[in-house]
């Protein structure tokens, strides 16, 4: 069964409601604050990490990273719930104690892995295979409401006798005869009614403007010449997870990340090279690098810097090769060796 966003959300909170009533929870999710989730949180990784469970670290990464930030695989996730503090759990706190019926999809996800829910983590198009309990509660939500009864507008002749016989019975009450001619505005209303309009038009002129001015400068800041643009069928949307591009859900709340449209080639051929000692003589001139400081980040491929996309890749030279990467700089060392050598034996 195809699993929509807001179905997902509903099954993970009464999964954690049923294992809740069931006794099935720790002391610190049954009884839920902002310390007791930390605890939690710490527990659970340190017995997953101890038992050396990669395969449901690896299935819970991107839940962990959008929660408590980027970090290397292994034991630094520990260090980051460690220093993480209570108040970064508030929201899920109230969430749980039913204080808000909404919350970040980051929390939710977050929820999911602290109770072991079998379907996560979401996934857009997700196809899972529901037990009927799931589906009985997916289904209340979605029932269709009764139909009201509809009632037919009168036709514009039996209005317009209406009018006539109610106008005819308040001449006969009144002695009196309504006016025959169509009310007239006076001069001076009109116009101040045409001037009122013209202020309108012209503010409504100016905000068009505006946003139009505010949007092609968005186009602009944006552009990458190696990503394509939203709406065309060969493009998802991404954002940058420290050393490649993540996909993600294109109706997903930003959270502080850059969410952007890209071509799934572009995703899987573009990635920082973590490991510079990989990168040799043969890389000149094939990969690409940014200059921060007094360090490079090489890339595989070119485009814009994914920290800053105002910012353009370079081409990989000699000259940044040998000045700043490890089998540059020891290349240059045997060779200045290699020289000191030949004058000695001279």
């Amino acid at each position: 069964m195809h699993l929509k966003h807001p179905d997902y959300i509903k099954l993970v909170k009464e999964a954690y409601r049923k294992k809740k009533a069931n006794n099935e929870l720790s002391n610190l999710l049954a009884q839920p604050t902002r310390t007791n989730i930390k605890r939690a949180c710490l527990h659970l990784y340190q017995e997953y990490y101890d038992n050396k469970e990669d395969k449901i670290l690896k299935r819970d990464e991107h839940a962990l990273t959008d929660f408590f930030g980027p970090a290397e695989h292994g034991s630094r996730f520990l260090q980051l719930i460690r220093n993480s503090e209570a108040e970064r759990f508030r929201t899920l706190n109230n969430y749980l104690k039913d204080e808000t019926e909404s919350t970040e999809s980051r929390n939710v996800e977050l929820l999911a892995w602290l109770i072991d829910f079998p379907h996560r983590p979401f996934v857009t198009g997700m196809n899972v295979i529901l037990s009927e309990e799931e589906i009985a509660l997916i289904n209340e939500s979605t029932t269709p409401p009764e139909p009201t009864a509809i009632v037919p507008e009168p036709k514009k002749d039996e209005v317009q006798k209406n009018g006539e016989e109610k106008a005819s019975l308040l001449n006969n009450a009144t002695g009196s005869l309504l006016p025959k001619q169509p009310f007239l505005m006076p001069l001076h209303a009109v116009q101040k009614n045409d001037k009122a309009k013209g202020q309108f038009n012209r503010v409504a002129i100016y905000s068009l403007l505006f946003l139009s001015v505010i949007g092609i400068v968005y186009i602009l800041l944006k552009k990458d010449d190696a990503q394509l643009p939203y709406g065309t069928t060969n493009t998802v949307c991404v954002y940058w997870a420290s050393d490649h591009y993540q996909e993600v859900a294109c109706e997903e709340e930003p959270r502080g990340r850059v969410i952007i449209p890209m071509s799934p080639e572009r995703i899987k051929s573009f990635r920082r090279i973590t490991r510079k000692d990989t990168i040799t003589e043969w890389s000149i001139g094939k990969l690409y690098y940014i200059k921060n400081s007094n360090d490079i980040e090489c890339y595989t491929e070119g485009g814009k810097y994914p920290e800053n996309m105002s910012r353009d890749l370079n081409l990989l030279t000699r000259h940044m090769f040998n000045k700043y990467l490890p089998n540059g700089k020891k290349a240059v060392d045997d060779s200045l060796t290699s020289q000191a050598t030949k004058l000695t034996i001279k």
